[in-house]
This record gives structure tokens, sequence and C-alpha cells, in this order.
């Protein structure tokens, strides 16, 4: 059985198995927030001009939405994709450590 087939069985109203389906939902709505946050900071950088700005953020953006799954596909060759997931677990959490700093630093 493919990992697409095993992880889409269990998001079905009715399994026994459905707690990863609200996971899933519950890091998308925590997620989805990441890009609207990012550009209304962009107005308080001082370190280049805002369309500059804007657009560095949109290109590390695409190349997140390019790369990323393949990157995240072949890590998951070598270690599983159960480790893929706790390791975007743990980047996640870096990523709440530094939206922190970065609020504080610019107050």
């Amino acid at each position: 059985m493919h990992t697409a087939e095993a992880l889409w069985p269990s998001c079905r109203c009715g399994s026994r198995r459905h707690t990863p389906c609200g996971g899933f939902v519950l890091l998308g709505l925590g997620a989805a927030n990441i890009v609207p946050v990012l550009y209304s900071l962009l107005q308080y950088q001082k370190d280049m001009p805002i369309n500059a700005a804007v657009t560095a953020v949109t290109c590390m953006g695409y190349t997140g939405v390019i790369l990323g799954p393949a990157i995240l596909g072949f890590i998951a060759q070598g270690i599983g994709i159960i480790s893929v997931f706790y390791l975007l677990m743990i980047l996640f959490i870096i990523q709440v450590v530094m939206a922190k700093y970065v609020f504080n630093r610019l107050k």
C-alpha cells in the first residue's frame, strides 16, 4: 500500500483512525496565517525598499512551494514518512520561536 493510500482512508468519517485528519486540519489552520503575517511585517523592516522586500518574500514562498514537497519526499524515502512529519513539527516550533524573536525586535 502506498503512503497516499494509507493516509487518505484515515480521514474518512466513521473511521476509527480519524485523529490524523483532525491533526491535518489543525495544522492547516495554524499554517494558513503565516504568509499574511509575513507580508504585514514587511512594513517595519528597514533593510531594503518595500517593493524589493515583497519580491523577496514572494520568491521565497514560491521556492518553498516548488521545492518543499520534493525535498520532503526525498527525505521520506530515506528515513520514513513519520519521521518527516516529526521534522515538520520541529520546523514549525522553530518558526514559532523565530516569530517571537521578530515580534519582540520590532517593538
